[in-house]
């Protein structure tokens, strides 16, 4: 072991895994503050002419590629929207977390 290498750590990267915890944490703490404003519940879309509008769950999704089972331009009710670890957002579908970049909104 390696100066700074906590015990079952790999020697070819001795602070890796103590970033990955504190970038985990950090994330942690910003989605708590972040839903203490927004919920899963609801998603806030620009509208082409620049007004903001708040959309509940269920609201519908067009599929922008096949995402198995999910097919290329099916329309699909999002139940929730989530947010990873990694700070990328997820639809919920059929129980199942999608990244939001498969899909186009249905306005």
């Amino acid at each position: 072991m390696t100066k700074g290498q906590e015990e079952g750590e790999p020697e070819s990267c001795p602070n890796f895994f103590i970033k990955m915890k504190n970038m985990t944490e950090r994330n942690r703490q910003y989605i708590a503050e972040l839903f203490k404003i927004v919920d899963t519940k609801s998603i806030l879309v620009v509208m082409p002419k620049g007004r903001v509008k708040r959309l509940y769950c269920p609201f519908w999704v067009i599929c922008k590629v096949d995402v198995p089972p999910l097919r290329e331009g099916g329309e699909y009710a999002v139940e929730a929207i989530k947010m990873t670890l990694d700070l990328k957002d997820v639809f919920i579908i059929e129980g199942r977390a999608y990244f939001i970049w498969y899909f186009s909104i249905k306005v």
